[in-house]
């Protein structure tokens, strides 16, 4: 029960997030692919969330973002996104957020600290150059 929740509001967050100006976000469902594809993803975008529908923590990162008034481009991260992102950044947990081509983190650590930390300090306003 618990579980089909999340997956209703992980669904829910992820519809708001669909106005047009999230043009980038896409589900990924391909096959065999290199590294290539998902640095296409973090070059493409100032800012790009790798995520899946039943993760709380990518919930909750991308609503901080949002409620900033920040629009990611959303990737779900299926298990080729993920071994990619384990070769480029060496763990495939997720979230996994970039911004203007840097790994700042998941939710809460990695990368340059996470982004709720990232948020609270300014640092992700400043990257984005607002």
């Amino acid at each position: 029960r618990v579980r089909d929740e999340c997956k209703a509001k992980v669904e829910e967050l992820l519809q708001s997030l669909s106005s047009p100006t999230f043009a980038a976000r896409q589900a990924l469902s391909y096959g065999k692919q290199s590294e290539k594809s998902v640095k296409e993803h973090i070059e493409s975008a100032d800012m790009v969330a790798f995520v899946t529908n039943t993760c709380p923590f990518c919930i909750k990162a991308l609503k901080a973002l949002k409620d900033a008034g920040f629009e990611p481009s959303v990737v779900q991260a299926d298990h080729f996104v993920k071994k990619e992102l384990l070769e480029l950044v060496g763990s495939e947990s997720v979230p996994k957020v970039f911004v203007k081509g840097q790994f700042i983190g998941g939710c809460e650590d990695g990368g340059m600290g996470g982004v709720l930390p990232m948020l609270t300090s300014g640092k992700i306003t400043e990257m984005m150059g607002a």
